[in-house]
C-alpha cells in the first residue's frame, strides 16, 4: 500500500514523500485481511516488527567493506478509536502514518521493487511467496527463465534441505498452486535438475527464447 501510494505519487505528476497518510483499515482490506479488532491489533504488532527489523548490507572495495544497517520502517504513529464527532479513526485517511525508510523509499522512486499483487498476501507459505518473488524478478519479459534446482533453493534462502525443496516445486508443478507462474522439471546434459519458469498467460509459451542460469 505504501509503495502504490508514493508510485501514484509519481504518476501523478506530485512530489513524493516518505511519510504515507493512510487508513488503517485500507491496510488490511488491500492485504486480504479482517477487519475486526483483532486484525488491527495484527497491524500494530506488524508495524512494530518492520520497525524493528534491520537489513544489514556490505559492499567490499579494494581492500575494504563497507557495513551498514537499515529498517523498513523508520517511525510509524496509529490513532485509534473515534474523532469528537464520533467516526471510527479506523477508516479515516490520517489516522496511520508511516514514515518509510530513506533506502526503500529510493528504491520505490527509482522503480527498483517488484509491484505485489492482491493475491500474493493469499500465499500462506513462505517458500511460496518467495518462490513467486524470484519468478517475477528474473523471468521479466522473457518467455522462459531457467534455473538450475539447487541455485533456486539457493536464492529461496529456503532452509530446509535441497531434497525437501525439490519436493515443495514438485507440489507446486502437480497441484499447479502458484499464482501467475507454470514451473516443470527437466535435466541438463550433466543431469543436474533444472527448474523452468514460464507465465500461465496464455500466449507467452510459444518458442524458447528464456534466460538460463547455470546448475
Amino acid at each position: 500500500v505504501c509503495m502504490s501510494h508514493i508510485m501514484q505519487q509519481i504518476n501523478d505528476g506530485l512530489t513524493p514523500n516518505r511519510t504515507i497518510l493512510v487508513k488503517p483499515y485500507d491496510i488490511l482490506v488491500a492485504t486480504n485481511r479482517a477487519t475486526s479488532g483483532k486484525q488491527y491489533q495484527q497491524l500494530r504488532e506488524g508495524l512494530r516488527r518492520l520497525n524493528e527489523t534491520t537489513i544489514t548490507t556490505n559492499i567490499k572495495s579494494g581492500r575494504r567493506r563497507i557495513y551498514s544497517g537499515f529498517s523498513l520502517i523508520d517511525h510509524y504513529t496509529i490513532h485509534e478509536g473515534t474523532d469528537e464527532d464520533g467516526n471510527d479513526l479506523g477508516k479515516i485517511k490520517g489516522s496511520l502514518q508511516i514514515t518509510i525508510s530513506e533506502w526503500l523509499f529510493n528504491a520505490v522512486v527509482e522503480r527498483e521493487v517488484i509491484k505485489i499483487p492482491r493475491h500474493y498476501f493469499h500465499m500462506r507459505s513462505p517458500l511460496m511467496r518467495r518462490v513467486w518473488e524470484l519468478c517475477t524478478k528474473h523471468l521479466g519479459q522473457q518467455t522462459s527463465w531457467r534455473c538450475g534446482l539447487a541455485n533456486f533453493h539457493k536464492k529461496t534462502g529456503y532452509a530446509q534441505s535441497i531434497g525437501e525443496f525439490k519436493r515443495q516445486i514438485k507440489k507446486y508443478i502437480s497441484d499447479d498452486s502458484l499464482p501467475d507462474f507454470k514451473l516443470s522439471l527437466s535435466k541438463t546434459k550433466a543431469g543436474a535438475d533444472m527448474v523452468i519458469v514460464r507465465r500461465k498467460k496464455e500466449g507467452l509459451f510459444s518458442g524458447d527464447h528464456g534466460r538460463t542460469e547455470t546448475p
